[in-house]
């Protein structure tokens, strides 16, 4: 800043900076280094090590939001002091970055650049072993579906799913998905396999996911409120062959896949199949593919395994994630990733009831006396 060809004032002049709505900030930069020499000391001086001294100063005014100062002096070798804004950093923030200073100084003439050490031992042994130390055991031998059907035989007369006044108990939610899987497993479906769902905000939702991981398949939620060129879109790059939908929804899709159902009419469709189903999914196949939004470009699919969500399910009970009521409300849309940890969340991990609010604008009505959120858009 001692330039004298571009002094400060010119420089921000010049820049005109547009202040944040923080105007006790720097305009221009917010951290701040500066060494001077004292008078006898040479430029080529060593640096010797010594003991470092911890005080503290309140000025009540800062010039930048950090700023440190060091003076190579003959008798009393590299002296310096670290000033900071307390309203923005905290002590021990700021101490942290100090023994990191300290260290790299005591280093310095002694290591090459490229090795000086960056954090204390402790620090760096925190920060590599203890905060990576995320190894936990959990069922990854595990599907999904699986999980959601060990319920039934622990609480089959329980309601499973609620939404708008519509509900489907454990038991029946198996009888239902079954049949669903029934149809799709004698159209092909396989592990890998991807079956679009189109279908509106109802308990079918989930009967419909449970039906195609029931079938080895991995299935892909479509909103119907979406144009149908994104849905076509989506559909196509995720090479969905089969479509489970109800018939309002129908309605100006364009369907490219190879066979359809109707989610109503899986029962009618299962007759001369075999009741029982092989299954043939590992945790490793794909459960379910969320696109992304396409703000950036065009949207991307994200293939997510078994093992991924039941290793989150797992972690968030461990964790004591929902708590304890056993009515579990689930606001997220559809095609989110939240509405689908939501639903298993609740009816793997604690066997409890999914209750699917309407949208975001119905969570003000809702008794949180007795319904638990478990994700909200």
């Amino acid at each position: 800043m001692g330039h004298a060809a571009v002094p400060f004032q010119s420089v921000v002049h010049e820049l005109l900076p547009r202040r944040a709505h923080d105007a006790s900030r720097s305009a221009v930069f917010q951290a701040m280094a500066s060494t001077s020499l004292s008078s006898g000391v040479e430029e080529s001086s060593s640096l010797t090590t010594g003991v470092s001294e911890e005080w503290d100063r309140t000025s009540g005014l800062v010039k930048s939001e950090v700023s440190v100062d060091t003076a190579l002096s003959c008798g009393r070798g590299l002296e310096g002091a670290l000033e900071f804004n307390s309203d923005l950093l905290k002590v021990g923030s700021v101490a942290r970055m100090s023994r990191r200073l300290e260290l790299v100084m005591e280093a310095f003439g002694v290591d090459l650049i490229a090795v000086l050490p960056l954090m204390p031992c402790d620090e760096l042994a925190r920060v590599l072993s203890r905060f990576s130390d995320t190894s936990r055991s959990f069922p990854h031998e595990q599907c999904i579906d699986g999980q959601v059907f060990a319920q039934v035989s622990c609480m089959p007369g329980a309601s499973a799913v609620e939404y708008h006044g519509a509900h489907i108990l454990y038991a029946g939610l198996r009888i239902c998905v079954d049949a669903l899987a029934l149809w799709l497993y004698g159209h092909g479906a396989s592990p890998g396999e991807v079956v679009a769902l189109l279908l509106h905000r109802s308990v079918g939702m989930v009967v419909g996911a449970l039906g195609v991981l029931r079938a080895d398949g991995a299935y892909l939620p479509l909103d119907p409120k979406w144009p149908s060129s994104r849905r076509a879109f989506m559909v196509r790059t995720a090479a969905s062959t089969l479509l489970v939908t109800q018939a309002p929804c129908l309605t100006g899709h364009d369907c490219s896949c190879g066979g359809a159902v109707f989610l109503d009419d899986a029962q009618r469709h299962v007759v001369g199949i075999s009741s029982r189903i092989a299954h043939r999914a590992t945790p490793g196949h794909i459960a379910y593919v969320i696109y992304t939004s396409g703000s950036t470009g065009q949207p991307k699919g994200v293939e997510v395994p078994h093992v991924g969500v039941v290793n989150l399910m797992h972690g968030a009970r461990e964790r004591g994630y929902p708590p304890n009521p056993t009515r579990y409300g689930v606001s997220a849309n559809f095609v989110f990733d939240a509405f689908h940890f939501g639903v298993f969340a609740c009816m793997c991990s604690l066997g409890g009831t999914c209750v699917l609010i309407i949208d975001s604008t119905a969570l003000a009505s809702i008794d949180k006396s007795t319904v638990g959120l478990m994700c909200v858009d």
